[in-house]
Formats: structure tokens, C-alpha cells, sequence
């Protein structure tokens, strides 16, 4: 898995080279299809580009690496778990719990990150928002 992160490390860093001297090139192309072959799923390389400013080229690397989220038959315990966990997890799994959220519950990144947008204090607690997210799904369910 090291070597496969590295690989992957190496290719987006490479692209991101690339795109930022000569823009989207055959290049580019090339190893946007190198990571499709790594990660088992197309991607386009150029959305790592865009977050390589604010997220560490290992970071960026990881999410490439992790799987997309499914949908599944969800649980209140299993929301309760993915939101109160939330923080203690890297910035890749963040991306890709927040798309299972997205996914399974029909809430995105504003409960966690904005909760006034959703009707909640600011400075409103993991549980609460926990919470809100559970009562958002099952009326939507």
C-alpha cells in the first residue's frame, strides 16, 4: 500500500507540474490514465490540482486511493459513529465520509461545517449535530 501511495504521490505531483507551466497536455492525460489504472476508478486529475494550494500532496494522494462511498442501509448508531468521529480523521477519509454522508443521509458538509446554515448555533456540539442529521434523514426516508 506504501508504494501504491507513493506512485500515486509521484503522479498527481508530476500533473500538477505540468498544469501549473503548460496547463492540461497529453501529459496530463497520460497520467490521469496511469491513476485510473492504480486506483481501480477514473478520476480527473485536474480537481487535485485545484486543492494542491491548501492540502498536502499525501493527503490529496490518500483520497486518489480511497474508494468512493456506497450507499448502504444505514443505521442512527452508524450516523451517530461517522459524525462523532468526524474530527479525528484525516483530511481523506473527511472527503470520503462526508460523500457517504451526502450519499446515505441526503445531508452534506454544512451540517458539519456550517451548521448556522441549517438552523443550528454555531458553535452547536458533534452530538447535536448528530442528531440533526438523523432527523433530517428519516424525514426524507
Amino acid at each position: 500500500m506504501e508504494q501504491k501511495l507513493e506512485r500515486v504521490m509521484e503522479i498527481i505531483g508530476k500533473a500538477d507540474e505540468i498544469m501549473t507551466s503548460e496547463g492540461i497536455t497529453k501529459d496530463v492525460k497520460t497520467l490521469e490514465k496511469e491513476l485510473a489504472e492504480i486506483t481501480g476508478r477514473q478520476q480527473n486529475i485536474e480537481d487535485y490540482h485545484r486543492y494542491s494550494a491548501v492540502t498536502s500532496l499525501k493527503e490529496i494522494a490518500k483520497s486518489a486511493l480511497m474508494p468512493n462511498p456506497q450507499e448502504e442501509h444505514v443505521t442512527e448508531e452508524k450516523i451517530r459513529e461517522v459524525v462523532m468521529t468526524f474530527l479525528k480523521k484525516s483530511e481523506s477519509e473527511q472527503g470520503y465520509w462526508l460523500k457517504w454522508l451526502k450519499m446515505n443521509t441526503g445531508c452534506g458538509s454544512d451540517y458539519l461545517f456550517y451548521p448556522d446554515i441549517i438552523g443550528l448555533p454555531k458553535a452547536t456540539s458533534m452530538e447535536r449535530i448528530a442528531e440533526k442529521i438523523i432527523e433530517t434523514w428519516k424525514k426524507e426516508s
